[in-house]
């Protein structure tokens, strides 16, 4: 049994690492579908290499988060759902504070806080991509505005920035999909 499922895990991920290709539970058997762009393909496949029975906590890994802001909660979700039946994005722990103060900086800690703006965001996605050792990364700036920032700032209804409350809320619940 250990050994089917270490086979299974490991096909998983080689076969993300292999191409930017995600996984899908479709009729109990997971299938594979594309990412949006080969650099979302990176950080996704990074996020589920890390995940394991034993840990979980999606929302305090860098590139889960990364990722699911460039391919939708359901990028990350499915194919993470996949190979850990047992994970449920909406019920996970919050996002982890240290990682929303790395993209804000400081102010974080201030006792307003402050909110994410498309500059830090646009710093997190590249210095994620980068400590990864990536050489994927997005087509440009506008293509990440338009296809990645934008949907995260109009589900959340928050305008140019993106508060921490409204960040987590869109992470567990917006089970989004973008392109």
């Amino acid at each position: 049994m250990k050994s089917a499922i270490f086979t299974t895990l490991l096909s998983l991920t080689l076969g993300v690492l292999a191409s930017p290709l995600a996984t899908k539970r479709d009729s109990g058997v997971c299938t594979e579908f594309e990412t949006p762009t080969e650099a979302c393909g990176v950080l996704q496949s990074a996020c589920l290499g890390t995940l394991t029975a034993e840990f979980l906590d999606i929302w305090s890994v860098p590139s889960c988060v990364a990722a699911v802001t460039c391919g939708g909660t359901s990028a990350v979700a499915t194919p993470a759902q996949c190979a850990h039946p047992e994970l449920d994005p909406a019920t996970a722990p919050q996002l982890n504070y240290n990682i929303y103060a790395g993209m804000v900086g400081a102010c974080a800690w201030d006792d307003a806080g402050c909110a994410v703006t498309f500059q830090n965001y646009v710093d997190f996605v590249y210095r994620t991509l980068s400590e990864l050792g990536s050489d994927k990364w997005p087509e440009s700036v506008d293509y990440v505005r338009e296809h990645w920032w934008n949907p995260i700032v109009e589900w959340t209804a928050t305008g140019d920035e993106l508060p921490y409350m409204n960040f987590n809320d869109w992470l567990k619940y917006s089970n989004s999909v973008t392109n």
